[in-house]
């Protein structure tokens, strides 16, 4: 019987860049089913339908993840000459061999994840602690400042725009459940029904630093030839990602105009 490991590894090892890309910046641009049962939960005095919001802005970024990501590292490699399939080598003598290395392969995946995640959560604070003493600005108020266009163009009141653009700035900046967070918390203050939709739409994604952390240690742990690909494409993949999550965000925005 072939191993879990065995298929995902020499699947990774054979995509192109561009289609490694496409893979890491669909990741980044979707959510997973758990969490998405915890944000709908949080937002569901703010937001309608919250539920079904989120799950229509996962399968809606999820085709502009690919066009963000083909636009952004278009495929350039000449498709390779198909070869005859090899059967997979044994990594394991018997199973309970496969359970006990599994079961390590595994723990020391999840502490690398929880690592990346408490080292980039960390990072961020320390460059907070010494640019806003400094200056008066937060990385996330950068963001958000930064972000202003993009909400506009999403299709927000100009009136609007500050707030939401705050938010997305929370989001790359921290993650995007801090973000979902505060629109629970603060009721959607300041913004009307059809913004906090909007927004619900663009923050529907793990586009954030610490994914980016997360992302490359999994990805290089189950397949670690690519390992130098995967740290060269993570912070593009993060852009990509806001991006295509920034246009599923557009596209109610087009669907719902005033």
């Amino acid at each position: 019987m072939v191993e879990a490991p065995l298929l995902i590894r020499p699947w990774l090892g054979r995509l192109t860049q561009a289609e490694l890309f496409v893979v890491m910046v669909a990741g980044f641009a979707t959510i997973s089913g758990n969490m998405l049962v915890v944000y709908a939960t949080m937002i569901a005095p703010v937001v309608p339908d919250a539920a079904g919001q989120l799950l229509t802005a996962s399968l809606v970024s999820a085709p502009g993840a690919i066009l963000a990501a083909l636009l952004m590292l278009p495929e350039r490699e000449a498709m390779a000459a198909s070869a005859p399939e090899r059967e997979a080598p044994r990594l394991h003598d018997s199973t309970m061999d496969a359970l006990v290395r599994g079961t390590a392969d595994g723990l020391q995946l999840l502490l690398g994840i929880m690592a990346s995640l408490i080292v980039f959560v960390a990072l961020v604070a320390l460059t907070n602690g010494i640019l806003q003493p400094l200056t008066g600005w937060t990385l996330e108020g950068i963001a958000g400042v930064a972000f202003w266009p993009l909400a506009f163009a999403m299709g927000i009141p100009a009136g609007e725009c500050a707030t939401v653009g705050a938010s997305l700035g929370v989001k790359v900046v921290v993650n995007e459940f801090v973000s979902y967070l505060q629109l629970a918390a603060s009721g959607g203050a300041g913004l009307a029904e059809r913004s906090r939709v909007i927004l619900t739409y663009a923050l529907c994604g793990f586009t954030n630093f610490a994914s980016v952390g997360i992302m490359v240690t999994g990805m290089a742990a189950m397949c670690p030839e690519r390992r130098a690909d995967i740290l060269q494409l993570g912070l593009k993949a993060l852009v990509a990602a806001s991006i295509a999550c920034c246009m599923a965000g557009a596209t109610v925005g087009v669907l719902t105009a005033p």
